[in-house]
């Protein structure tokens, strides 16, 4: 059986358990095939006004040893793999294996790892290492229109192969949620030390003006609840604290829950609205035909990239709380744009099947 070196995210489970039915599959990281993040290093990590001590992602420089090490590993592997699978192509570490796969005669693809243009808010994705991107129609779109001279192939996301609308109130009921309430899901995007444009600053700013979106929200409706998650893990005392700080920013009493290990897609599912920072979860929304509002993550308002796809963005909090209070008061007023764009980033759910034929085929 052939081999395929690889990382993948945790959201392309399915993709990896399709790509085992054909291939022999090396994990690139032997102690986590799934994979949110290689390396990490503790820091400190601000929120109005407190300091909480979290995992963040490493700085380029605690990579060079995983550096070296990713080399000798495509080097040494024998027999040589059939192709390598990675979930970017970006990271120190990631470009490190595809560029020493190259020099091997091995074909690398990049599972395009997010959505709405991620190459728009400063990510290192315009300019993958990859000989081939999976990715979404959007993003082979904004590749192309970039100059970006490599193959794409425009199948849809695999993670979204197995991801269709379900029942609100199922999900609520599996994960412990009141089947009636309403729920407001605010979330986190990715942050990074490779981001181009990643200024804190304005995150954290962004930060707060959610957080004030979500008060007056919860001033007109006062049983709303809201639905705070976190991309790393936080310990009970820590989620104490933060709950105490968002009480003491204005969020009512016991109307939070914060959570950081649920998955994103039954809390997504659960939601009536989806709050975030230009994040992907906006996509998720909408393959999940849940209403969303994305705010701007950086000064420039790209205000032209946001219409039309099935969610509202918004650069100020004016733009904000306008929104979330139409995506609330008419959650079906996008149901025809999320019903054409769900194809535009998902395909039609069978990328995985697609690109095991793609690799057979090379």
């Amino acid at each position: 059986m052939d081999r395929i070196l690889f990382d993948l995210k945790a959201n392309c489970r399915h993709l990896r358990d399709t790509l085992s039915e054909h291939f022999e599959m090396v994990p690139f990281l032997p102690q986590n095939a799934l994979t949110e993040c290689p390396a990490r290093e503790d820091a400190l990590w601000r929120f109005a006004g407190r300091d909480y001590l979290l995992p963040v992602r490493a700085t380029i420089e605690g990579h060079w040893p995983s550096i070296a090490g990713a080399v000798a590993l495509v080097q040494a592997l024998e027999p040589k793999p059939v192709a390598c699978v990675l979930w970017n192509t970006c990271t120190p570490m990631h470009v490190a294996c595809a560029l020493a796969c190259r020099a091997r005669g091995i074909p690398v693809y990049e599972i395009n790892h997010w959505s709405i243009s991620t190459a728009l808010v400063g990510h290192f994705e315009d300019r993958p290492q990859a000989d081939v991107v999976v990715c979404s129609e959007e993003y082979a779109e904004f590749a192309e229109r970039a100059g970006w001279q490599g193959e794409l192939l425009p199948i849809g996301q695999p993670a979204y192969d197995t991801w269709f609308p379900r029942d609100k109130k199922e999900v609520r009921a599996r994960i412990g949620l009141e089947p009636d309430a309403r729920y407001v899901l605010k979330t986190s995007t990715w942050l990074h030390a490779y981001n181009r444009w990643n200024d804190s600053r304005f995150y954290h700013t962004n930060e707060l003006y959610i957080l004030e979106t979500l008060r007056q929200l919860q001033q007109q409706d006062a049983d709303l609840q809201v639905i705070w998650t976190f991309r790393h893990k936080m310990s009970e005392g820590q989620k104490a604290e933060m709950g105490q700080e968002l009480m003491q920013l204005g969020l009512k009493p016991g109307s939070v829950l914060l959570t950081d290990d649920v998955p994103i897609r039954d809390l997504v599912d659960a939601s009536d609205l989806v709050i975030s920072q230009k994040s992907g979860v906006a996509v998720d929304a909408v393959m999940s035909q849940r209403a969303a509002v994305t705010m701007e993550c950086r000064p420039q308002f790209d205000e032209w990239h946001f219409r039309c796809k099935g969610f509202s963005g918004a650069s100020d909090p004016a733009q904000l709380l306008y929104a979330a209070k139409n995506a609330l008061a008419e959650p079906d007023f996008y149901t025809k744009e999320q019903e054409h764009f769900r194809s535009w980033w998902g395909g039609t759910h069978c990328a995985s099947d697609m690109l095991v034929e793609r690799v057979k085929a090379q």
